[in-house]
């Protein structure tokens, strides 16, 4: 349809017409009970009235009301003729006559009656007042000023086609006016939703203006955006703004036939008159475009500049700069120029003036684009701090200044405070959206000013008073997250409400990646089992058709989560290493990324040969370590070394890396990259002498497990090193003689004998020794499969044994048989005692003590 007709809407409004006289015939009362209204009502000519005498006529009738019929509106009459003499309607008609404006009338139905008496007469600046106040109505608080009744809404109906018949006749200043009046009316009865009334004035109006799946708003703004676009060099920057707001507010872009849109249009028009708008109307139509996902880079980028040339900011108020600047960062569009003389500007004024809705815009906008500018933030907090009293501050701004200022590292102690103090004082938290609280107590961890009180406060509004279906899924996440990552213990109500709360949603469908991978990494932090949570959380994953919406972090922290909450999930890990694997390249994943999924495979004992192999290319080809944390690379040693995958060209690269900057790396990458290396087999005596004089000098730093694991990695290696084994590694070891685990006590025991074999008077003492000895004989022995194969087959051929023989060492031998008087010591290792085609470290160490010890023997 290239131009507007009214024959579309007349249409839709003649089925609106037929079913509203359905609706309305059978409409129940307020109280339930139900009441009949004719099409053509009953009224009885005659009644009497408290007021009034017995009248046999509509013109006796209204003569008894204080008017003459003869000059009485077609309105009034119908009106009369329908609902008889009203006490509302007597008292206006006995003592003010019609309006004559519009912004005289006292409510919608009395404004429909007057531009309808007046139809073939209005004006377009008529039409343009009548829509600009019934704008107002339809907003009005009081449901009295808005409601209409079946005539009027008849009479609506005439007046809005006389609109669409005038639309042409608009000029710029009246185009303008009803295109934002329009457009404000739209925007409201979108906002309330369906589901009111359908004899209501905003179902009516709805009906009206938007129509079924929105044809009818789309034909009215496609006119409007035509008729403007062929004008738009008339409009007046007042105007032009007010047009272009409108547009926004209706959410509404109109493509022309050649590709164009309403907005390329206007700002084409724009950008040949910046050197003469007012701060003003720039920044409101910069705000437009930026609130209609707009997007017109140029557009911006010459506004800045002109802002900032002109110096228009001396001309700006706080609203001004506030939305220009809240515009830019709506838009992504970054202005390094415009933003830093912002800054420097509202640096240097008083801020007084300042509303609290201009300072949350703008330290979020610079926020949002990563702008920094710490004078202004200091400026800003300055002030917050020292005025009397938060109570102006909504909600949504104190949220979006903590947000702010976390995001942007800014971490004002004392604005933290205030802010916190302030929520803590108030009665509830009801006026808090989700996102509010979620956004304040993210924004208090990221700083590190966590307040108990705050915490408790919110934690006891979600708990006891909050609908936890209001919250969305990110909002859910962050709560969890700021409260695991706080680091108190004590708020296990909230995170038992939200598990239980997502665990009976129907499905996760409007969880993304970030927000389950935030909410596991939360409960997993902070120690809260859940097992229906986990459980719920990986269907949903698996049951995903593909996981390409899942970034590294996400699934670094996913599998990380379940490890450590020693939930158990294979197909989880399977699907998620299959993922990564699906990766061109692992560039994407930061360090920690990498060593805490490692990490989590290795934790959980779901080992996938696939995933080890790329994270070991990916690291080994790396040029240096910079960027790794020594808890990384602790993390991916460790973790190679527990799934006894060999990669030779990693250990290679990590030795190399340790040599050249050994004084970088902490005491438990050290540690496990020694105990790592002897688990797989990697005990060249090259490395181990290499690292001795390293490790000795950060000997009293190392934990009781480092130091265990350090003398069971050279126990394997076999390789006798009195610098590092001396008198001070004794005594390390009995500083933290309490501390050591079942495990550790194991390792020592097994270094001690070798200490024995190599002769050296370096030796635990009883006391610790005896532990040791005690610890490894309560090693718990399985017997696999091919173990108890070969056991059979040698009790077959007749040859007599026994099995699991504990000797002196305290090493059991899987059999011991006697051939022909001699006895013959069987250990069967089969594939888990390997690592690629070589023995792994427990086993070397295992047939080197009972190889000695039978040799003694």
């Amino acid at each position: 349809m290239s131009a507007l007709t009214t024959s579309h809407v007349r249409s839709h409004w003649r089925r609106w017409h037929r079913s509203f006289g359905r609706s309305a015939a059978t409409a129940g009362g307020r109280n339930g009970g139900s009441r009949t209204v004719s099409s053509a009502p009953d009224v009885r000519v005659g009644a009497s009235s408290p007021t009034t005498a017995p009248c046999r006529t509509e013109a006796a009738m209204a003569r008894n009301l204080g008017w003459r019929w003869r000059s009485a509106s077609s309105s009034d009459r119908e009106r009369l003729r329908i609902y008889g003499p009203q006490p509302a309607i007597q008292r206006r008609w006995a003592t003010t006559p019609p309006p004559t404006r519009m912004s005289d009338c006292a409510s919608l139905g009395e404004m429909i009656r007057t531009a309808h008496d007046r139809l073939e007469t209005l004006s377009p600046r008529n039409v343009a007042a009548f829509w600009t106040q019934a704008a107002k109505f339809l907003r009005s608080r009081s449901p009295g000023r808005a409601r209409i009744d079946r005539v009027e809404a008849d009479r609506l109906r005439e007046v809005f086609v006389r609109t669409l018949e005038t639309f042409g006749r608009f000029a710029p200043r009246d185009l303008s006016q009803i295109t934002l009046a329009l457009a404000k009316i739209v925007a409201t009865v979108e906002k309330r939703g369906t589901g009111g009334r359908r004899d209501g004035p905003h179902e009516i109006v709805r009906y009206l203006l938007i129509g079924k799946n929105s044809q009818n708003k789309r034909l009215i703004f496609k006119e409007l955006a035509t008729v403007s676009m062929s004008t738009r060099s008339e409009f007046d920057d007042r105007n032009l703004s007010n047009s272009v707001y409108a547009f926004s507010v209706a959410k509404y872009n109109h493509a022309f036939d050649d590709g164009s849109t309403y907005f390329d249009g206007i700002a084409t028009e724009l950008t040949s008159r910046l050197e003469a708008f007012e701060p003003r109307h720039l920044s409101n139509i910069l705000w437009a475009y930026a609130n209609a996902e707009a997007v017109h880079h140029e557009l911006f980028e010459e506004a800045g500049d002109a802002v900032v040339e002109r110096d228009l900011l001396r001309a700006s108020n706080s609203q001004d700069m506030s939305n220009l600047v809240w515009a830019y960062a709506t838009a992504g569009e970054r202005h390094e120029g415009l933003f830093k003389a912002t800054g420097d500007h509202i640096v240097q004024l008083n801020l007084g003036p300042f509303q609290p809705q201009a300072f949350s815009n703008i330290v979020w906008a610079y926020a949002t684009l990563g702008v920094t500018h710490p004078n202004l933030f200091k400026k800003i907090s300055d002030h917050i701090v020292r005025l009397d009293d938060l109570d102006a501050f909504a909600p949504q701004a104190l949220s979006n200044i903590l947000w702010a200022y976390a995001t942007m590292d800014e971490s004002r102690s004392e604005l933290f405070e205030k802010v916190a103090d302030h929520i803590i004082a108030l009665d509830n938290l009801t006026n808090f959206s989700p996102q509010h609280l979620s956004n304040i107590v993210w924004a208090q961890v990221t700083t590190g000013k966590t307040n108990p009180n705050l915490f408790s406060k919110v934690e006891e509004h979600i708990v006891r008073h909050a609908n936890l279906g209001s919250f969305s899924s990110q909002a859910l996440s962050n709560i969890v997250w700021a409260y695991a990552t706080s680091g108190d213990d004590t708020h296990f109500g909230l995170f038992k409400g939200v598990a239980d709360h997502i665990v009976q949603l129907s499905n996760l469908r409007t969880f993304g990646s970030q927000a389950l991978s935030n909410i596991v990494w939360a409960y997993a932090t902070a120690g809260e089992t859940h097992s229906k949570l986990f459980q719920k959380v990986a269907l949903h994953i698996v049951e995903l058709d593909s996981l390409r919406m899942f970034q590294p972090q996400d699934c670094s922290n996913i599998v990380w989560a379940f490890a450590t909450a020693r939930e158990k999930q294979a197909q989880l890990f399977e699907n998620v290493a299959d993922h990564i694997i699906g990766f061109e390249s692992l560039a994407s994943f930061k360090p920690q990324e990498l060593g805490n999924t490692v990490w989590a495979y290795s934790t959980a004992g779901e080992f996938h040969p696939k995933l080890f192999g790329k994270v070991a290319d990916h690291v080994a080809q790396l040029d240096c370590f910079q960027l790794f944390e020594p808890q990384h690379l602790a993390n991916i040693v460790w973790a190679y070394g527990k799934a006894k995958e060999p990669s030779p060209m990693l250990f290679k690269k990590l030795y190399d890396a340790t040599l050249k900057a050994h004084d970088e790396f902490k005491t438990q990458y050290i540690a496990n990259f020694l105990w790592a290396s002897a688990s797989n087999g990697h005990i060249g005596n090259d490395l181990f002498g290499e690292m001795a004089p390293i490790t000795k000098v950060h000997l009293s730093q190392f934990t009781s497990q480092g130091l265990a694991n350090i003398a069971w990695a050279y126990a394997v290696a076999d390789l006798p090193s009195p610098m590092l084994f001396n008198n001070d590694f004794i005594n390390a070891c009995l500083e933290k003689e309490t501390e050591f685990t079942f495990e550790a006590l194991r390792q020592l025991h097994q270094w001690n004998m070798w200490q024995e074999e190599c002769e050296s008077d370096v030796r635990l003492p009883p006391s610790l020794q005896s532990k040791c000895h005690d610890a490894f004989l309560l090693t718990i022995s399985q017997s696999s499969a091919l173990q108890d194969d070969v056991v059979l087959e040698l009790s077959a051929i007749g040859l007599p044994l026994e099995e699991e023989v504990l000797t002196k060492s305290g090493y059991r031998l899987d059999a011991l048989v006697e051939v022909n008087g001699n006895k013959i010591g069987v250990e069967v290792d089969g594939p888990y005692h390997f690592v690629g085609k070589s023995l792994d470290g427990s086993t070397i160490l295992k047939l080197d003590r009972l190889l000695a010890l039978m040799a003694s023997q």
